[in-house]
């Protein structure tokens, strides 16, 4: 294990447990035998501080696995599969035994590694885990022995954390994304590790937790090729507490909801079957600039009175009525993925929010929604507000929310806590 030294005044940080380590922070870092290969982190004085792995072509240069002189070799198929398994028995307890998200990364102590466990239709007795290897490290340590997930699923269901063995779990690498070139990786294709071959993934019905806990909601999507790994599962907390919170309002036999940038349309599925649990009239119009997003998001909203879908550019005028909604879900894809594109991003969310607030009635509710991890809450607070002026109409702040409690947040990496959702009041 190479030896890196950490800068007397950034050693701190390490000593409060963040995982991340940038290159101007090195003292000293001799060149590794390859990019993502073991690290053990000491302070100028010889302390072992962290271990974990480094990559010196990426700006975050050394990511932790473990503290001090907790784990010997952290780097070991052994230790990512005692992670695995803990995160997996602690999500269970939290009450995720539909679709959750089973390792997210540094808030689950792995670094690099996100992975999806989709738990499918009764129908088809079957799950599925998609899988994205983003680091350097992360890939050094599972490409030798992609075996490790098969031994997962025999341990979680010797367990009893699943229901599925490995005969009726496929499991998905989605190593399909460009954040993997900061860390010199390539790009792939979606591939399978294994599949259940009689069920079409292009196509598949997925069970997600309902708004209250209740039965589950069933949703379908694209686990090979959809975005991300096939669909959002971040949103399940703040969905729960809109509605909720809308459950307690004084609120008519008959609602008009616009979705924008809907994907497959999560938010008008679950408006769906509450208005359906309320006896309330729910008809919804969705904007997306997928067309195939579009056809998952009518078939999962069926449970509304009408759906209305509209191929469109978010960014672009839309072709919708002002003053007409009682509720608009404004929730965007990240526009800002790295530091240059955040002077664009925040305007683009400026431009969302305004037309968004044009669309509402009077007293009708905005919720406003930002994935972007570099953009704060403070500045996406900004952006929603500069909307509210634009459209010329106040609003009051009601409810605040993030990730949902599967993707892990940690005090010591606020990093983590990317996701933004905030209800407001509109034009009282």
């Amino acid at each position: 294990m190479t030896i890196w030294t950490v800068k007397s005044e950034s050693q701190y940080k390490v000593k409060l447990k963040h995982p991340w380590v940038y290159r101007d922070e090195l003292k000293r870092a001799p060149i590794l035998p390859y990019p993502g290969a073991a690290v053990e982190l000491q302070s100028e004085k010889g302390e072992v501080l962290a271990r974990g792995y480094g990559n010196l072509e990426s700006k975050v240069s050394f990511r932790a696995l473990s503290f001090g002189l907790e784990s010997g070799h952290p780097t070991t198929e052994e230790f990512v599969l005692y992670k695995l398994l803990k995160s997996w028995k602690r999500k269970q307890e939290l009450g995720f035994t539909n679709s959750f998200r089973l390792c997210f990364g540094e808030g689950d102590g792995l670094p690099g590694l996100v992975i999806d466990v989709y738990r499918l239709h009764p129908d088809l007795n079957a799950q599925a885990l998609a899988i994205q290897i983003l680091t350097a490290g992360m890939d050094s340590i599972l490409r030798k022995n992609p075996e490790i997930f098969r031994r997962l699923i025999q341990k979680a269901f010797e367990q009893k954390l699943c229901s599925f063995d490995n005969e009726r779990t496929a499991i998905i690498f989605r190593n399909d994304v460009r954040v993997r070139e900061h860390e010199g990786l390539r790009k792939e294709e979606a591939r399978f590790v294994q599949t259940v071959k009689e069920i079409e993934w292009s196509n598949v019905p997925v069970l997600v937790n309902s708004y209250n806990r209740s039965e589950p909601l069933v949703l379908n999507c694209d686990l090979y090729q959809g975005q991300k790994t096939g669909l959002f599962l971040d949103q399940n907390l703040n969905i729960s507490t809109f509605l909720n919170f809308l459950s307690k309002q004084n609120t008519a036999k008959k609602i008009r909801v616009l979705d924008v940038c809907c994907y497959v349309g999560h938010w008008s599925a679950q408006i769906a079957k509450w208005g359906q649990d309320h006896n309330i009239e729910v008809e919804i119009d969705m904007i997306d600039i997928s067309e195939t997003a579009l056809k998952f998001a009518k078939m999962n909203a069926k449970g509304a009175s009408s759906v209305n879908a509209v191929k469109q550019d978010a960014l672009n005028d839309w072709p919708l009525p002002e003053n007409s909604y009682d509720v608009v879900i404004c929730d965007p894809p990240a526009f800002v993925k790295s530091s240059k594109d955040l002077e664009k991003g925040l305007s683009a969310y400026i431009r969302l929010n305004t037309e968004s607030i044009k669309r509402l009635k009077k007293g009708a509710f905005l919720v406003s929604c930002s994935c972007s991890g570099l953009v704060s809450k403070d500045a996406f607070d900004q952006s929603v507000l500069k909307g509210f002026i634009r459209a010329g109409q106040p609003g009051y702040l009601l409810l605040r929310g993030g990730n949902a409690w599967d993707h892990t947040a940690r005090p010591e990496f606020p990093e983590g806590q990317y996701l933004k959702m905030n209800t407001y009041q509109v034009g009282l």
